[in-house]
């Protein structure tokens, strides 16, 4: 399920108070690199990679940078 990065403030602040998840298990076991894939984070944070958006919790992305 992805989501939009657009800012819309009172929708935003609800899908950022329900954008942040549980860390993967995995994610300590690798280092998660930028690919020169960013995505877009449901909390508007531009991530280097799927794996840095993962690793950080976001529950939900969109490919390409946050604008």
């Amino acid at each position: 399920f992805l989501l939009s990065c657009e800012k819309d403030n009172a929708a935003m602040e609800g899908q950022v108070a329900n954008c942040i998840g549980e860390i993967p298990t995995w994610c300590a076991t690798v280092r998660c690199n930028a690919d020169g894939k960013p995505v877009c984070g449901c909390n508007n944070v531009t991530y280097g990679s799927v794996c840095e958006a993962q690793c950080a919790g976001v529950t939900s992305y969109t490919a390409g940078a946050c604008k």
